[in-house]
């Protein structure tokens, strides 16, 4: 009894889960081709619809999106560092605890001053803790690079779900999507 009892506390005061919605998953596909092609209007609405579970990494998103006028939301830089600013904690517990997405979104919070100074030197450590480099298409590059594992990609390359033939094709397509969108 005693035992279900510490696990019952343990388990109520544990924080809510950080992995990205499968909803946001699936718009960062849309937006940044990986599901075949840059649909923004469907990106637009599986981010909404994320967004409506009030997760810190859609919201982080929804940040970024407005930070640039990006997946069809209009730029309003205001409401894109008050969003930031709101998450930004619960975004760095979530990459500090290996979270590959909000480690990605760490390094894009100091690329683009979200709740977060910018600061290229730890915008470029967060990336390549994702497991990308810095630069054009950095971003989409990492989004992918862990499959649908949400842990960071391992000494040899390969991400907790993928091997490395997946991250070699992948790291091929983004090269080439981000010559055609630089802004990605």
């Amino acid at each position: 009894m005693r035992r279900l009892v510490l696990l019952l506390f343990a388990f109520a005061c544990s924080p809510p889960s950080a992995d990205p919605d499968p909803a946001l998953l699936e718009a960062v596909d849309w937006y940044t081709g990986v599901a075949g092609i840059v649909d923004d209007a469907r990106a637009h609405e599986l981010l909404e619809q994320a967004v409506e579970g009030e997760g810190p990494l859609a919201l982080m998103w929804l940040a970024r999106v407005h930070s640039t006028g990006r997946m069809g939301f209009p730029r309003d830089e205001e409401r894109a560092r008050a969003i930031a600013a709101q998450v930004i904690a619960e975004v760095e517990r979530a990459a500090e605890a290996g979270v590959l997405e909000a480690v990605f979104l760490m390094g894009t919070a100091y690329d683009e001053g979200l709740g977060k100074p910018v600061d290229p030197v730890q915008a470029a450590a967060w990336h390549r803790r994702a497991g990308g480099n810095p630069g054009p298409g950095a971003g989409a590059r990492v989004v992918r690079a862990r499959g649908r594992g949400g842990q960071p990609a391992g000494p040899g390359g390969a991400g907790a779900t993928g091997g490395v033939e997946q991250l070699t094709r992948l790291s091929d397509r983004m090269t080439a999507l981000s010559s055609f969108c630089p802004s990605i």
